[in-house]
């Protein structure tokens, strides 16, 4: 089949399958190749980022510092971690069955989604500022029914935080 006319790779550097929509790649493709995958699985798994970067984004009830805390406004693309790279990391360290990752400033879960996929064992607890990004990540993450994902919204810079 030629790869320039396959329905299932709109991406020219990386092939989505749904199949395993979170691969580990051998070479590293290049960053906006990256986002451009990460954009279609976002689709396929219901993520609404777009929407949901545009209500933070505008927001009355939010302070200027509200939205600089939140990034608000900022292309998405630029704030998330790619789901290659994210399994390229876990892969890196080695995540063993039992342990908890953490990541803190989560956006909507990425990390989490692959966790879910490929390490079903371990623990993952992604805390994020944003109430809004969190409610999505959640929403879809329930699709899923991953028991070892958790997002939790949380305000990082709070005295009392202690990530678990």
């Amino acid at each position: 089949m030629n790869p320039e006319s396959d329905p299932v790779s709109k991406v020219p550097g990386i092939r989505f399958d749904e199949k395993n929509p979170f691969p580990l790649l051998a070479e590293f493709p290049s960053y906006r190749d990256a986002q451009l995958h990460s954009r279609e699985v976002d689709e396929w798994l219901g993520i609404q980022v777009d929407e949901h970067e545009n209500l933070i984004a505008r927001d009355p009830g939010l302070s200027w510092e509200d939205h600089r805390e939140r990034w608000a406004g900022l292309n998405p693309d630029a704030l998330q971690t790619p789901y290659t790279e994210c399994r390229t990391i876990l892969s890196l360290l080695n995540v063993q069955p039992g342990q908890t990752v953490v990541d803190l400033g989560a956006g909507y879960g990425r990390m989490g989604f692959v966790m879910g996929a490929h390490y079903p064992l371990s623990f993952f607890v992604g805390y994020e500022i944003a109430a809004s990004r969190v409610v999505e990540s959640q929403r879809c993450l329930a699709q899923f029914n991953y028991p070892n994902v958790k997002m939790v919204v949380q305000d990082l810079a709070q005295p009392d935080f202690v990530p678990v």
